[in-house]
């Protein structure tokens, strides 16, 4: 199943340069559009924002700004029952620079119910502090 970026984070995308192509885009009132043909919305028309699988947001990050997004898991498990009864995910930002800490920055999301939610917050912190 895809995982899409929501309208606000395709925006933010558009704005520090995002330049895959991709089959969705978002108008400018924000409803989710198609083509038959991949293209890179964002240099196509002012008004048009490419919605890229959150899969291809990550490796983007990693490739153009050394931010490598890193998902994991945490589950509570019941004894008494033999089994798994919850699991949280969240997700692991760092960016790596030559230094004495090695990082220049790093942070972790909230727990969240799906892989999905893990990723949407860490593009959102991104976003509201760090790009």
């Amino acid at each position: 199943m895809a995982h899409y970026v929501d309208y606000e984070q395709a925006k933010w995308l558009k704005i520090i340069g995002f330049n895959e192509e991709c089959k969705y885009y978002y108008d400018f009132i924000g409803d989710i559009c198609s083509s038959n043909n991949e293209t890179n919305w964002n240099i196509s028309n002012e008004t048009l924002y490419s919605r890229p699988e959150q899969h291809q947001v990550v490796n983007w990050l990693l490739e153009k700004h050394g931010i490598h997004i890193k998902d994991d898991f945490e589950r509570e498990y019941s004894f008494e029952k033999d089994k798994v009864i919850s699991t949280k995910y969240r997700c692991y930002v760092n960016k790596f620079v030559e230094s004495i800490s090695g990082y220049d920055f790093k942070f972790k999301t909230n727990l969240f119910d799906s892989p999905k939610e893990a990723y949407s917050a860490a593009f959102n912190i991104l976003n509201n502090n760090l790009i």
